[in-house]
């Protein structure tokens, strides 16, 4: 699997699209801010953070909250695990069980095209990127390769600096917000820590 760098892979772009609809969903700096306070608030090696019904509350009730009364009392709205035996992090306990628990990491390349990628355009994604970019002998091969490897095979060779130009209008962000409003997910970027969320 390719392991993605950071000066291969801004995520500049993708976060904004993102944040413009968490904005519209109602999550707001203030939440965020709340969340990385909540984490800092866990030993990294001993507990595994699942926000349930507060993630959910906010979504609507997000003005009403309290928040700073919340990040007093985070325990009331919050289930702390403890991370299983043989996981020195709870980033690595939620990597093993990402599949078995839907964890889905949506900063992560891979999950965002496989979980993301708008259905039926890999035709249109590979026509855009044959009118956008110099493609040279790979041009060939391109019709014949999953969409991940095509976005690796790009990053190897260097083929474009707008990366993230390429893949966001492909990104079915609506799905991937009802994805974080109802179901799970890792948030691994923006909090210098990994934050799972967890619906009912």
């Amino acid at each position: 699997m390719y392991i993605r760098k950071d000066e291969e892979f801004n995520l500049d772009i993708l976060k904004k699209d993102f944040d413009n609809l968490m904005k519209e969903n109602g999550l707001n700096e203030e939440i965020r801010k709340t969340l990385f306070e909540i984490v800092k608030k866990y030993d990294e090696n001993e507990t595994m953070l699942v926000l349930t019904s507060y993630f959910n509350y906010c979504q609507t009730d997000i003005f009403k909250e309290d928040i700073k009364q919340f990040i007093k009392n985070p325990d009331i709205l919050l289930n702390v695990y403890t991370v299983y035996w043989g996981y020195k992090t709870k980033g690595e306990w939620a990597e093993a069980f990402k599949y078995e628990y839907e964890f889905l990491d949506i900063f992560s390349l891979e999950d965002l095209v496989e979980f993301y990628f708008k259905e039926n355009s890999k035709d249109e994604f590979i026509a855009y990127l044959k009118n956008s970019i110099d493609l040279g002998k790979f041009e060939k091969q391109i019709d014949n390769i999953e969409i991940i490897d095509i976005l690796n095979k790009l990053i190897e060779l260097d083929l474009t600096d707008d990366f993230d130009d390429l893949i966001s209008p492909f990104i079915d962000w609506e799905s991937l917000i009802d994805k974080i409003i109802n179901g799970n997910f890792i948030v691994s970027s923006w909090y210098e820590d990994i934050i799972i969320v967890e619906s009912y």
